[in-house]
Protein backbone atom coordinates (compact mmCIF):
# COMPACT_ATOMS: atom_id res chain seq x y z
CA UNK A 1 0.00 0.00 0.00
CA UNK A 2 1.19 3.36 -0.92
CA UNK A 3 1.67 5.98 1.95
CA UNK A 4 1.53 9.36 1.55
CA UNK A 5 3.17 11.86 4.31
CA UNK A 6 1.91 15.20 4.89
CA UNK A 7 3.61 17.98 7.24
CA UNK A 8 1.31 21.31 7.64
CA UNK A 9 2.33 24.46 8.96
CA UNK A 10 1.29 25.60 12.17
CA UNK A 11 3.55 29.18 12.21
CA UNK A 12 2.30 31.96 12.96
CA UNK A 13 1.75 33.07 9.37
CA UNK A 14 0.47 30.04 7.93
CA UNK A 15 -1.76 29.24 10.33
CA UNK A 16 -3.46 32.66 10.32
CA UNK A 17 -3.61 32.42 6.01
CA UNK A 18 -5.71 28.98 6.22
CA UNK A 19 -3.06 26.15 8.14
CA UNK A 20 -5.76 26.22 10.76
CA UNK A 21 -8.47 25.17 8.44
CA UNK A 22 -6.27 22.20 7.31
CA UNK A 23 -5.16 21.06 10.61
CA UNK A 24 -9.22 21.22 11.33
CA UNK A 25 -9.68 19.18 8.34
CA UNK A 26 -7.28 15.94 9.53
CA UNK A 27 -10.05 14.25 11.03
CA UNK A 28 -11.77 13.45 8.07
CA UNK A 29 -8.98 13.21 5.75
CA UNK A 30 -8.36 10.36 8.27
CA UNK A 31 -11.47 9.17 7.87
CA UNK A 32 -11.61 9.28 3.96
CA UNK A 33 -8.04 7.83 3.13
CA UNK A 34 -7.32 6.22 6.53
CA UNK A 35 -3.66 5.00 6.85
CA UNK A 36 -2.48 5.33 3.51
CA UNK A 37 -1.97 9.07 4.70
CA UNK A 38 0.05 10.40 7.54
CA UNK A 39 -0.28 13.98 8.86
CA UNK A 40 1.57 16.02 11.07
CA UNK A 41 1.59 19.89 12.41
CA UNK A 42 5.02 21.49 12.71
CA UNK A 43 5.11 24.91 14.76
CA UNK A 44 7.30 26.60 11.42
CA UNK A 45 8.72 25.30 7.97
CA UNK A 46 10.74 28.03 7.64
CA UNK A 47 9.80 28.86 3.94
CA UNK A 48 8.13 32.30 5.01
CA UNK A 49 11.50 33.82 5.59
CA UNK A 50 13.16 32.34 2.17
CA UNK A 51 10.45 32.20 -0.10
CA UNK A 52 10.46 35.20 -1.53
CA UNK A 53 6.93 36.37 -2.90
CA UNK A 54 5.73 32.57 -2.25
CA UNK A 55 2.61 32.78 0.08
CA UNK A 56 1.24 30.62 3.69
CA UNK A 57 0.37 28.35 4.66
CA UNK A 58 2.99 25.73 3.65
CA UNK A 59 2.58 21.97 2.61
CA UNK A 60 5.07 19.45 2.71
CA UNK A 61 3.46 16.32 0.87
CA UNK A 62 5.93 13.26 0.50
CA UNK A 63 8.70 16.09 0.32
CA UNK A 64 7.12 18.32 -2.18
CA UNK A 65 6.38 22.07 -1.03
CA UNK A 66 3.32 23.34 -1.96
CA UNK A 67 2.50 27.45 -0.95
CA UNK A 68 -0.97 28.77 -0.81
CA UNK A 69 -2.20 25.80 0.21
CA UNK A 70 -6.42 25.30 0.41
CA UNK A 71 -8.32 22.25 1.25
CA UNK A 72 -8.94 21.42 -1.86
CA UNK A 73 -5.44 21.85 -3.06
CA UNK A 74 -4.16 19.45 -0.42
CA UNK A 75 -6.68 17.09 -1.38
CA UNK A 76 -5.70 17.13 -5.21
CA UNK A 77 -1.83 16.77 -4.01
CA UNK A 78 -2.28 13.83 -1.78
CA UNK A 79 -5.10 11.96 -4.75
CA UNK A 80 -1.79 12.26 -6.76
CA UNK A 81 0.61 11.26 -4.40
CA UNK A 82 -1.88 7.70 -3.59
CA UNK A 83 -1.74 7.29 -7.77
CA UNK A 84 2.37 8.12 -7.93
CA UNK A 85 1.50 11.31 -9.91
CA UNK A 86 2.64 13.75 -7.57
CA UNK A 87 5.47 14.94 -9.86
CA UNK A 88 2.80 15.26 -12.96
CA UNK A 89 0.25 16.87 -11.19
CA UNK A 90 3.13 19.31 -9.89
CA UNK A 91 3.67 20.67 -12.88
CA UNK A 92 0.45 20.70 -14.04
CA UNK A 93 -0.51 22.68 -10.84
CA UNK A 94 2.31 25.17 -11.48
CA UNK A 95 1.74 25.49 -15.22
CA UNK A 96 -2.12 26.14 -14.55
CA UNK A 97 -1.34 28.23 -11.26
CA UNK A 98 1.57 30.91 -12.56
CA UNK A 99 3.26 32.22 -9.44
CA UNK A 100 2.25 28.96 -7.38
CA UNK A 101 5.85 26.94 -7.35
CA UNK A 102 5.94 23.99 -5.90
CA UNK A 103 9.40 23.04 -4.65
CA UNK A 104 10.89 20.10 -3.60
CA UNK A 105 12.25 19.78 0.43
CA UNK A 106 15.33 19.91 -0.42
CA UNK A 107 15.02 23.28 -2.38
CA UNK A 108 15.11 21.76 -5.83
CA UNK A 109 12.05 22.86 -8.15
CA UNK A 110 9.33 20.16 -9.52
CA UNK A 111 8.44 22.26 -11.57
CA UNK A 112 9.03 25.55 -12.97
CA UNK A 113 7.85 29.25 -12.33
Amino acid sequence: MKKVHVTICAGTACYVLGGAELLGAIDSWIAKWGEQVEFEGTPCLGFCKSAGEAKAPYVLVNGLVVEHTTAEKLEEMVNSALLGTEEEASSADAAARPGNAITRKDGGYASGR
